[in-house]
């Protein structure tokens, strides 16, 4: 489920090949006993005080091959719980390995099973701007793709870095979320490229062709300004 990974640092690949400065770094949670969107608060918390700290997210992006990831993934019992359990965390800093491409979104979501999950990602990349989309699901499925930006990366010693925060979390109850009153929103990034397959199901100009040709279905812009910051969409709720 959790195949992703965070940023923080100076670079240190090798600008020679721009290939190597394509890295992720997730930092991920379940949170057990999840009833709504307020029980991810503590985790949501955790991700975002520890999310450039936390080892291996703390390392400097290095020189590595494409599809390196650096992760940590976690278990909270309880929604009351203000850290995760020691015996139930992992971590990952290697190659994800063929067939494999990088999870793509950060997100607080709660569904109606009551499984609760937050995630953070980052990535580097050779190119200097992403295309970031906001999804919040409806109870019948409409309109989920809602808003589009254009995110622009920090320049570092190889590549850019893109930071994606984890969306407000009063959007996870929001009137455009699940019927059971959780469900949540998704900032999805598209490139513009796959990167050696990194991002296969991720191509911006893929997803902007599929919605021009469903705009009952996708509301988002296929010609989008810039993010905003620290909240791309600014915290709005979809129109």
């Amino acid at each position: 489920m959790f195949r992703n990974q965070i940023v923080n640092g100076a670079c240190g690949c090798g600008c020679s090949d721009s290939n190597g400065c394509v890295q992720q770094k997730i930092m991920a949670a379940v949170v057990r006993e999840s009833v709504d969107c307020a029980s991810l608060d503590a985790a949501v918390s955790y991700i975002n005080t520890n999310f450039g700290s936390i080892s291996p997210l703390s390392l400097a992006w290095g020189s590595h091959p494409v599809g390196w990831q650096y992760a940590w993934r976690g278990m909270f019992d309880t929604p009351g719980d203000a850290t995760p359990d020691s015996a139930d965390t992992e971590t990952f800093d290697e190659l994800i390995g063929g067939g494999f491409e990088y999870q793509n979104i950060s997100t607080a979501t709660v569904d109606n099973l009551g499984n609760g999950v937050v995630i953070r990602t980052a990535f580097l990349l050779p190119d200097s701007t992403i295309y970031l989309v906001g999804s919040w699901y409806s109870a019948d499925n409409s309109h989920i793709w809602q808003q589009s930006c254009v995110m622009s990366g920090v320049p570092t010693g190889c590549g850019y870095v893109f930071d994606i925060p984890i969306p407000p979390i009063d959007l996870c109850g929001s009137s455009e979320s699940a019927s059971s009153g959780a469900g949540g929103p998704d900032y999805n990034v598209f490139t513009t490229s796959t990167y050696d397959g990194m991002f296969a199901d991720y191509l911006w100009s893929a997803f902007a062709s599929m919605c021009a040709a469903n705009p009952t279905t996708c509301g988002a812009s296929t010609s989008p300004g810039a993010c905003l910051t620290p909240d791309p969409f600014f915290g709005d709720e979809p129109p």
